[in-house]
């Protein structure tokens, strides 16, 4: 401690008594600011040091502002004392607002602001004010001759640093109105871009102050008179719309805006009056920017660097915080909770865009880019939205179906939407139509070229997609009533069946359509019929897993996934024998056709394809006669499956159908097996079907 006494002492105290060099007066006393606070804490007697030093900073620069300003030439070394004089003053006024202000907060700290003179007063609430008095007197500072554009800006910077010393304490002195209009002019100014020149240096300057003065602009407007409140607000927005993604303000704006949207009382802002139509448009225009501020920060910067991207990812962050605030904070049926309804239809660019023409596709958003917490907060805010829009869903579903979205996001989604409807901010059909989509087009990545394999089961797509479905079929269960939501659906569900989606799609839509119907099928003969086509595609696509064909080596997983594409199938056909007997017809027809292709084609790759459905068809039917709960469906069935086995027959013996002697074999041999698995249910007898 003896020699920060001695620092006070000697460097400091000293050398203003003597009057000496004020530069160096200052460079001692920018250190020192910056260990105020250990001071403060464990140097109370020098505190007392620092308030006697204060009085000298104050006059210092009230006596060198009017001398610097009337000399006919600029005196650099002059007006680099006075900044630097305002410096300390900053520093040394910030000291006594951070005691003033932990003294509020009730914490029992000694400092300048609790140092009592001997008749009680604080020094910190009533010498303090005198002194900014003085810095009152000279404000604003500038020359009386006219200088260049770099002069002005210097003297520009001392008038930044005036106005951010008694926005500092302006919270626990009174500021009189006149100059309270001066500082509101000049901050107007500074907003505008009127305060600092336009080239490269200064513009980063108005943006370094800048950031220092936002913070205040709350409660400048809260306490401001409505003749400057105007102004002050329509500079404000002006400039909040004018300000680039990229640029550093916009934390600072974002912050602002926060605080008058949702007044935190955090700087002691005071509510402000929700009557007040002027700022209620100003509110709106801000809530308006807030999306278009999320697509722009996307698209401008795809690939930036790392330093870049990680203040993309903060800008980001705080526009959804922001937003996610809005939808939890704004009281119901109020012009903020209406606008924040209408930002969802700006936000569709966020997720991703259809494209028309040519070119016809989907280009996904900023949102698929972003980091993991950005995306849970943008899918937090779905749940406020009190109404969401049809168009909006469809963005969200096709969104969700992009593959660099994250596994975890898209459930999120699902389940925010899920707890969205059970609130009743979706219609039931835009609801099911959003399941719907995902569940017909989400791309599962191909495995058949190792199916049955260690990388079958390693196949993250196809996992997640059986999750998605059981998710989805879960949410559907919760909807209400099954057969409204049947009668509803299952049209949806044959129209995308009838346009052959791929098996695993497929599987999820019949997954969902045997959740909501039940025995006997509420499916009317029309919508069967339907059914029927598509179901046998899908059963001839589905039997390239079963074990029975003879290329393809079984596993336990290979079955656990023929068993799972089957299961629905074997389900509806327990409920209606009308749909067995209409897909038994169309495998035996399918038979008679291939023959009839075959008299008048001789094309070795249609042979091929001739033998492989004739496998398909095998050995679907010994799967379904190896299952216990089928075989009592089937046993009504003798005569469609015994078509079948003529057909097959007919066809493995003509002599017109020009398949290799391979090909021919496999035909035969899954004849032999269908005929051999069939005749314990049916009884087939030796001659009733013969083999040459």
């Amino acid at each position: 401690m003896s020699s920060l006494d001695a620092f006070f002492s000697d460097a400091i105290y000293s050398s203003y008594i003597l009057l000496g060099d004020v530069q160096d007066l200052v460079h001692n006393i920018k250190p020192l600011m910056h260990v105020a606070l250990f001071i403060f804490a464990v140097a109370p007697s020098m505190v007392k040091k620092l308030e006697d030093l204060m009085p000298v900073l104050f006059n210092c620069f009230q006596e060198l502002a009017p001398s610097v300003c009337l000399m006919p030439q600029v005196d650099e070394q002059s007006l680099e004392c006075m900044s630097f004089v305002l410096q300390s003053i900053d520093l040394a006024v910030k000291f006594f607002v951070y005691g003033i202000d932990r003294r509020l907060s009730g914490f029992e700290v000694s400092g300048p602001c609790m140092h009592k003179k001997p008749d009680g007063g604080v020094w910190g609430e009533t010498v303090m004010p005198m002194l900014l008095k003085k810095l009152e007197e000279v404000f604003p500072v500038g020359s009386v001759n006219h200088h260049t554009e770099k002069v002005d800006d210097r003297y520009n910077v001392l008038n930044v640093g005036i106005v951010m010393i008694f926005l500092h304490f302006g919270e626990w002195i009174y500021t009189p109105t006149i100059l309270m209009e001066k500082f509101m002019q000049f901050i107007e100014s500074m907003l505008s871009g009127q305060i600092f020149s336009t080239k490269k240096y200064n513009k980063a300057l108005r943006k370094e102050y800048l950031v220092s003065l936002l913070p205040f602009i709350p409660r400048l407007l809260s306490q401001a008179a409505s003749s400057w409140k105007s102004g002050l607000l329509q500079v404000f927005t002006s400039a909040f719309k004018g300000c680039r993604p990229e640029s550093s303000l916009c934390l600072a704006f974002l912050s602002a805006i926060e605080e008058m949207l949702l007044p935190s009382h955090r700087h002691g802002t005071l509510f402000i009056d929700a009557s007040d139509l002027e700022l209620i448009g100003h509110q709106i225009a801000w809530i308006q920017e807030l999306p278009d501020f999320l697509v722009r920060l996307g698209n401008d910067h795809p690939s930036s660097s790392k330093a870049c991207n990680l203040y993309v990812t903060l800008l980001c962050q705080a526009v959804l915080q922001l937003q996610l605030r809005l939808g939890q904070c704004a009281p119901m049926s109020t012009s903020l909770a209406s606008e924040y309804d209408s930002t969802q239809y700006s936000l569709r660019e966020f997720y991703c865009t259809f494209l028309d023409g040519e070119g016809e596709g989907i280009r996904y958003g900023p949102f698929v880019k972003l980091p993991k917490d950005c995306q849970e907060l943008a899918v937090s805010c779905l749940y406020y939205f009190s109404n969401l829009d049809p168009l909006f869903l469809k963005t969200l579903a096709c969104c969700c179906l992009c593959k660099d979205l994250e596994t975890f996001t898209l459930f999120r989604i699902i389940e925010v939407l899920q707890a969205s409807y059970k609130s009743g901010h979706i219609q039931i059909a835009d609801h099911i139509s959003f399941f719907i989509t995902i569940l017909a087009h989400f791309k599962v990545s191909p495995e058949k070229s190792s199916p049955g394999t260690e990388n079958e089961g390693k196949n993250s797509t196809h996992k997640t997609f059986k999750a998605i479905t059981s998710i989805i079929c879960s949410c559907v269960s919760q909807m209400g009533d099954n057969a409204l939501v049947h009668q509803m659906i299952h049209k949806t569900i044959l129209y995308e069946m009838s346009l052959v989606p791929t098996l695993e799609n497929a599987c999820a839509m019949l997954r969902m359509l045997v959740l909501l119907d039940f025995g006997p099928t509420r499916l009317l003969d029309d919508n069967i019929i339907s059914l029927s086509n598509s179901l046998w595609s899908y059963l001839m696509d589905a039997a390239y897993y079963s074990p029975e064909l003879s290329e393809v080596s079984t596993s336990c997983n290979q079955m656990e996934i023929y068993e799972y594409l089957l299961l629905p199938c074997l389900i509806l056909f327990d409920r209606s024998d009308r749909l067995l007997t209409l897909v038994l017809n169309l495998m035996g027809s399918s038979i008679v056709e291939t023959n009839s292709v075959a008299s008048s084609l001789h094309d070795t790759q249609n042979d091929c394809a001739r033998s492989r459905s004739i496998e398909a068809i095998a050995s679907t039917l010994i799967f379904m006669h190896k299952e216990v709960k089928i075989q009592r469906i089937l046993s009504s069935h003798k005569s469609e499956i015994g078509e079948i086995l003529h057909n097959i027959f007919c066809l493995q013996s003509s002599k017109e159908l020009s398949i290799t002697l391979d090909e021919r074999h496999k035909v035969k041999l899954a004849f032999n097996h269908l005929k051999t698995t069939t005749s314990r249910l049916h009884g087939w007898s030796c001659d009733d079907f013969r083999t040459s």
